[in-house]
């Protein structure tokens, strides 16, 4: 009896640990499944709530004639951000004296931006579908986003940034470098006749 319950034993060892596995593949695809969707309803997200502010935030600029964040310079190098203000304390005051009315849009984008940044949705699917959008926006956004008022609470922002930019800007090198390339082939096809010069009194 001992002899013929040992292989049945591992049989049923091996039965259960394939179920464990089934079980845990199972419990990935669930996962990616729901980190998508999530991904997918924070794009929403940003299409209902964070869009109408956007809109309002620069409405308010143009209308207030707030010139202070075009003004700036902004120099962003790998992970690293350079940021000079404008220098002009008239401007600076009208944006400040704003602040209040712009906390909605940072609320927002934060939100938008912590679920990424958190690993609890889909980076990758919302990068394909408003990476560019975002890394365009937060890029405008940055001389606000460095003042102390915003600095400590919208790091979320910030970090998906440092994510979604390079990555944009290696797509934008490749695109060059392809362009490029394409330029010096076609100039190599091109038959260049050989004219000599003849020299005076010839």
């Amino acid at each position: 009896m001992y002899l013929l319950s040992a292989p049945l034993l591992a049989y049923f060892a091996f039965k259960a640990l394939e179920q464990i596995k089934v079980g845990k593949n199972a419990t990935k695809i669930q996962s990616q499944r729901d980190s998508i969707r999530l991904a997918a309803e924070r794009c929403e997200f940003f299409h209902k709530e964070v869009e109408p502010e956007i809109k309002k935030f620069f409405g308010c600029l143009k209308e207030k004639e707030i010139d202070f964040l075009e003004n700036c310079e902004v120099h962003i190098e790998k992970d690293r951000i350079k940021f000079k203000p404008y220098k002009n304390e008239e401007s600076l005051q009208k944006l400040v004296d704003e602040l209040d009315s712009f906390v909605a849009l940072f609320n927002r984008l934060e939100l938008f931006s912590m679920y990424f940044t958190g690993r609890i949705a889909n980076e990758e699917f919302a990068y394909y579908a408003l990476g560019s959008t975002y890394c365009k926006l937060v890029e405008r956004l940055i001389p606000v986003l460095m003042m102390s008022m915003f600095k400590d609470e919208c790091k979320h922002i910030m970090s998906l940034f440092l994510i979604w930019y390079p990555r944009l800007e290696k797509i934008s090198d490749e695109k060059r470098k392809q362009e490029l390339k394409k330029e010096l082939s076609e100039l190599s096809e091109k038959d260049i006749q050989d004219k000599k010069v003849k020299p005076l009194g010839a």
